[in-house]
């Protein structure tokens, strides 16, 4: 199952591709969306990322870089094979977490196995790593260094059911 926030962030990612002509809705418009899920956002955050740089990053990407469809055509745009595989991913390892749904952060680990697109670049560019994502979600630690911010964000990872575990014991 796919949580509530997981679900609004995969519907922006679809609406951004319609908007911008796009024939698939590909790991670039996922990570997009994503800068407008409050989970995700503050795991990014946390992780060291300054989210107007990758949202500029981004959207400069998605009307420069891709192309569109000629106007008058009918816009249904596909999900890309990455973002399948980066879902697929993400469930099978809610799955044997034991946990019932997916969420943003777990396709957000999932993408980093996508080397080769642009999403993990500008990620890489914001100094962000599958290990950061993973140490905060896990155990809360911050590259940001606010420990209100920390301790707010890993009780909200952890209400949401991401990982098993106490975060204060694990720190």
């Amino acid at each position: 199952m796919i949580s509530r926030e997981l679900q609004v962030t995969l519907q922006l990612a679809m609406t951004e591709a319609v908007e911008r002509r796009h024939e698939y809705v590909c790991l670039e418009h996922l990570l997009f969306a994503m800068l407008h899920d409050a989970t995700t956002s503050n795991l990014l955050r946390q992780c060291g990322a300054n989210l107007d740089s990758l949202r500029k990053k981004l959207s400069k990407y998605l009307d420069e870089e891709i192309e569109r469809l000629p106007k008058g055509d009918t816009v249904s745009p596909h999900y890309a094979m990455a973002v399948q595989r980066a879902l697929q991913r993400a469930a099978l390892h809610a799955q044997s977490a034991g946990r019932q749904e997916i969420n943003g952060p777990g396709v957000l680990v999932a993408m980093f196995h996508e080397a080769e697109t642009h999403a993990l670049y500008f990620l890489q560019e914001e100094g962000v790593t599958r290990f950061d994502v993973v140490n905060f979600i896990s155990h809360g630690v911050s590259k940001a260094g606010a420990d209100e911010d920390r301790d707010a964000g890993a009780s909200e990872d952890h209400d949401a059911g991401d990982e098993e575990g106490d975060s204060e014991g694990e720190r």
